[in-house]
């Protein structure tokens, strides 16, 4: 399969968290190539079935920069995400998903920056709390 392929293949996974799993067999040398072309594809194809819970405007600014999130539109992608989590093992995507966005933000210092400005930890802090529950709807 060209890059191209292995992209659109792994951007029909609905559970971005698993592409790891998905992607372990993948040539080093492209990996980062099709998660990124996935990564956008998968973006643009939840918006457009809205099964994303995001503003207007930022599905808007996402269609103009070809489906490709930034730093800040990807934590609002994750939480629409973890918002919309639902199914047999939602408590386990959950759980998988928090622990992924504390490890990244453990990553970068756990600092976050949202227009040159370093938010509070309170994110963080949030998603430490060990009574923070996953609401059934």
């Amino acid at each position: 399969m060209n890059t191209q392929d292995l992209a659109k293949t792994l951007s029909d996974v609905d559970a971005p968290e698993t592409w790891g799993q998905h992607a372990k067999n993948i040539d080093t040398q492209i990996k980062t190539e099709v998660l990124n072309l996935a990564e956008m594809l998968w973006t643009e194809r939840m918006a457009r079935t809205d099964n994303l819970l995001l503003h207007p405007d930022v599905l808007d600014q996402l269609k103009k920069q070809n489906w490709k999130p930034t730093d800040l539109q990807k934590r609002m992608i994750w939480a629409s995400v973890l918002a919309l989590a639902s199914g047999p093992n939602s408590k386990e995507r959950f759980n998988i998903i928090r622990r992924d966005c504390l490890k990244s933000m453990d990553e970068i210092g756990g600092k976050m920056y949202t227009n040159g400005k370093q938010m509070p930890e309170q994110l963080k802090n949030v998603l430490e709390n060990s009574n923070l529950q996953m609401v059934q709807l």
